[in-house]
């Protein structure tokens, strides 16, 4: 999950460097971020701010700022990114607890 959130940055930051946004690549990661909502959501996720930067992005997107749409993806996919890792955590912390509730440790 890491290397391909690594490898979306690269791509958006050559995209910036370049500083000709197409409307393909817009396109592209407007339906990135709908996934990345998608999977919060059947992760059972809050996606409220995301869904409002997702609202934002759509903005963006059908006024022809391309630009800032890849940055909305990108704050999408940094959120997303991060849930899934604090809800990770939150596993192991829990499997951990259990593991010492069994061992008769309170």
């Amino acid at each position: 999950m890491k290397k391909a959130f690594v490898a979306f940055l690269f791509v958006l930051f050559a995209t910036l460097a370049v500083a000709t946004v197409t409307e393909q690549q817009a396109n592209s990661s407007l339906q990135d971020a709908q996934t990345a909502i998608a999977e919060m959501n059947a992760a059972h996720f809050g996606i409220t701010q995301v869904s409002d930067i997702f609202i934002l992005l759509n903005y963006s997107y059908v006024n022809k700022n391309y630009e800032n749409a890849l940055t909305r993806t990108a704050d999408i996919q940094a959120i997303h990114d991060r849930a899934f890792q604090i809800n990770d955590s939150l596993l192991i912390f829990e499997d951990k607890m259990q593991k010492y509730a069994a061992a008769g440790l309170n």
